[in-house]
């Protein structure tokens, strides 16, 4: 049970301030993973036929204040589920949104590979708690100070001290100046290694601090492939979509054909500085994004939450609330933890060159809510969307 043993005690050290992290969401964190337990069979498999007119206006009224050409919008209640789109998948040749167009999931990745990971290690395929240079080739890591005695888990905290490659500004000078190139891991990891050495880099990142980098996922990923011997999109086929019933998730390699992904919403991106948003298609799909540009639907991700948070298929409950708690206040093992007017909030969140992912998980209300654009507008969707579809 949540409330006995030595988890209730972890809960009870947040909740009196001895870990650090504020009463407040101690008392609410254990709120949240108490009914956890309860969410498993509080969340019915109905379909709600909800209000067309009113869901759909309310969609397009917060499309149009984020100012994104489209948004995907799902939501799993006790009430039932809704999908719902609004706004065009491709401007160019006004193509609407549909509830079946494909996203990149950016930073929302690290939850997939936090999975993944603690999945690998419950089957001793890896250790969570042991140094990388176990697990990755020699030099693998060479340049990015402390990264190889850090451990996965570190990395997933994202408190490892690993500058992000998305903050060298010689890595977007070579993605605007050569679209047609494929970015592999390594190009990726060089990047990191120019940003911590850039004379204009600001203090560096702190062991032990949460940082989020994008660096991370790359390394997570490295790991994961290093410790099955298998591409990344072969374990997320065999160890994630497939047990979630994921039908429409994976990793393409760059420059695969589009068949191999759900039809793609088109993302769109100021990737030039100048104002303006451009189809960044082509950058999204170079490999530049790394484990980022894992594409998804929000059927899937529906499905995906569901497995994990409700159905127990794909991690059992206490390694579910070990991922919550296992670092700061805002964030755990891959997994961002956010005060919500509705209570606590599991999930993630991400960005990746035009598009916006969001996934949460609100034990408290027993709501799963999904939202996808084809712009960068994560840190207020799924909220704003609560507070009109519920």
């Amino acid at each position: 049970m949540i409330g006995n043993g030595p988890f209730h005690k972890r809960l009870g050290d947040r909740a009196d301030g001895r870990s650090g992290h504020a009463p407040s969401s101690g008392r609410a964190l254990h709120r949240l993973l108490a009914t956890l337990a309860l969410a498993s069979w509080l969340l019915a498999p109905s379909i709600c036929i909800a209000q067309q007119d009113e869901k759909g206006r309310a969609l397009e009224a917060l499309r149009q204040r984020l100012d994104v050409p489209g948004l995907v919008a799902a939501v799993l209640s006790p009430r039932g589920r809704t999908v719902r789109a609004a706004g065009l998948a491709d401007v160019a040749a006004k193509r609407p949104m549909t509830a079946e167009h494909g996203f990149r999931l950016g930073g929302a990745s690290m939850l997939f590979l936090s999975v993944i990971a603690h999945r690998l290690a419950s089957e001793k395929q890896l250790a969570l708690d042991g140094p990388l240079s176990k697990l990755l080739p020699p030099g693998a890591l060479s340049g990015l100070d402390g990264a190889a005695s850090a451990s996965l888990k570190r990395v997933l905290q994202q408190a490892a001290g690993i500058d992000d490659y998305l903050f060298s500004a010689p890595f977007y000078a070579e993605l605007r100046g050569t679209p047609a190139k494929r970015f592999q891991p390594g190009d990726l990891l060089a990047a990191a290694v120019r940003e911590a050495r850039s004379p204009e880099r600001a203090a560096p990142p702190q062991p032990g601090a949460f940082l989020a980098a994008a660096t991370n996922a790359v390394i997570a990923a490295m790991a994961i492939e290093a410790a099955t011997r298998q591409p990344l999109d072969q374990v997320l086929q065999e160890k994630l979509a497939r047990p979630a019933g994921m039908r429409m998730t994976r990793l393409p390699s760059p420059g695969a054909a589009a068949a191999a992904t759900p039809e793609m919403a088109r993302p769109y991106w100021d990737f030039l500085g100048d104002g303006k948003l451009r189809d960044a298609s082509t950058a999204a799909a170079s490999g530049a994004l790394g484990p980022g540009g894992i594409v998804s639907t929000a059927a899937d991700l529906l499905a995906f939450a569901d497995a994990l948070f409700r159905r127990e298929t794909l991690l059992p409950r206490r390694t579910v609330e070990d991922m919550a708690t296992g670092g700061t206040l805002e964030y755990g093992v891959g997994m961002e933890v956010a005060e919500t007017p509705w209570g606590l909030a599991l999930g993630h969140s991400g960005t990746a060159f035009g598009y916006s992912a969001e996934l949460y998980f609100l034990a408290e209300v027993d709501t799963v809510v999904v939202v996808l654009a084809n712009g960068e507008a994560t840190g207020e969707m799924a909220w704003s969307l609560m507070e009109t579809w519920r």
